[in-house]
């Protein structure tokens, strides 16, 4: 069943909670609500579900406003799970998904062959036909959201709100639950759910609805609306935004020590690949102007660079360095400050890029991250390993990830104070 909502906005009281808010949402879609707290996520699913009515605006069912349709046949066709809730009476597994049948019961009616069916086909679904005896004081708070949802199943509904599902559930219980959700809807259904954990979301979800202060401020496409700059714009965070290489799905990594955007200590060209430094290049990026080279587009380095906006120094996926490519690192080696040598591995393909450094940085702070496993990621017959010791020879540091910050930041210090002794001499 398809939900459309037009120009909806409601208020409490006097203060507004959403202001013209469009949204489309068709059978077998997963569209997950997110926005930081008091953005009117709750609200609207409440509204969805109508219980709430608005100031202005609409919402269809197909093409029936969801106020026409009489309370009984509204719960026939959508059931809603709010944050936090549980049953007035310490119930049965049971007992519980059985009210899920209320319904679709005439008056005085007992349950029925048929209402039976559903509530052990909810019950199977939701992996609770074990527990089905157990009372809601004796369950765990995964198993808890597990029978709330059974009791939406037995509704048997054609769309699913959801408000927080995954509410204080640990990781294997929130997938656990997420999996009941996507089969819902790959079944036919339509499933609306307010998520604050934006990867969870981004995991699971065709589309999102970004709100901020009851308006709405994007809807599309994990990758469209989980922008570096969206959320800035609404939560106040600098946030690392990936294609997770595995599922193609975008991952939100929130930076503690983000970027700054005022002026740097200084130029640094990091040198890496395969995702050796990306877990580096939000450090250094904080603190330096940062160069990275030489990579292929696809690399999940560049990957992170580009989420950076670190430039990036880009060959085509496995090929090897290129003139062009060469030419551009040696001009950037000698632009910079200083050279980071990540823990990458070398080949015949990307050995120029330790050539461009012992030749062109000499006289620069050099360091070598994990120098001493460096003939363990030598795939070129010991040509790169003579390559770092050459290199090391020269002056290089070796420095274990961790500590390339600080002496990074130690060397180009002693570079400075030297620079200025020289020039007052």
């Amino acid at each position: 069943m398809k939900v459309t909502i037009r120009s909806l906005s409601l208020a409490y009281s006097l203060d507004p909670v959403l202001t013209d808010v469009d949204l489309e949402v068709q059978e077998e879609e997963i569209l997950a609500v997110v926005g930081p707290n008091g953005a009117g996520k709750s609200t609207l699913l409440r509204a969805i579900s109508g219980a709430l009515q608005p100031q202005k605006g609409a919402i269809y069912l197909d093409f029936r406003a969801v106020w026409d349709f009489p309370a009984r046949e509204r719960a026939q066709r959508l059931a809603m799970v709010e944050q936090g809730a549980q049953p007035a009476f310490d119930l049965t597994v049971q007992e519980l998904v059985e009210l899920g049948r209320v319904p679709h019961l005439g008056r005085l009616q007992g349950y029925r062959p048929v209402d039976q069916r559903a509530v052990a086909q909810a019950l199977a679904v939701a992996g609770l036909t074990e527990l089905a005896h157990r009372r809601w004081s004796e369950l765990s708070g995964g198993e808890r959201q597990r029978a709330l949802l059974a009791m939406a199943f037995a509704q048997e509904p054609e769309i699913l709100l959801l408000d927080e599902p995954t509410a204080h559930l640990d990781v294997a219980h929130q997938i656990e639950l997420m999996q009941l959700i996507t089969k819902f809807a790959e079944d036919g259904g339509t499933v609306i759910m307010a998520l604050h954990d934006l990867n969870l979301a981004a995991a699971f979800a065709h589309r999102l609805a970004l709100l901020q202060r009851g308006r709405l401020l994007a809807c599309g496409a994990p990758e469209e609306v989980l922008t570096p700059a969206l959320l800035r714009a609404v939560f106040g965070v600098e946030a690392m935004v990936r294609t997770h290489p595995l599922t193609g799905r975008v991952h939100v990594h929130f930076l503690l020590n983000p970027p700054r955007t005022g002026k740097k200590r200084g130029r640094v060209l990091v040198i890496g690949g395969g995702g050796s430094v990306e877990d580096l290049l939000p450090l250094l990026a904080a603190e330096f102007e940062v160069t990275l080279g030489v990579v292929a587009a696809l690399d999940s380095d560049y990957q992170v660079a580009q989420a950076l906006g670190i430039p990036v120094i880009t060959e085509a996926p496995f090929s090897p360095i290129s003139d062009a490519a060469y030419a551009e690192l040696c001009q950037s080696i000698q632009e910079v400050e200083a050279v980071v040598v990540g823990p990458t591995w070398f080949g015949p393909g990307n050995l120029r890029a330790l050539e461009a450094v012992s030749i062109w940085a000499q006289g620069k702070p050099v360091l070598v991250v994990d120098a001493e496993n460096v003939s363990a990621r030598d795939f070129t017959g010991g040509q790169a390993t003579t390559l770092f010791r050459a290199l090391l020879a020269q002056g290089a540091r070796p420095a274990r990830k961790k500590d390339v910050l600080p002496v990074l930041s130690s060397l180009l210090e002693q570079g400075t104070k030297a620079h200025q002794r020289h020039s007052q001499a």
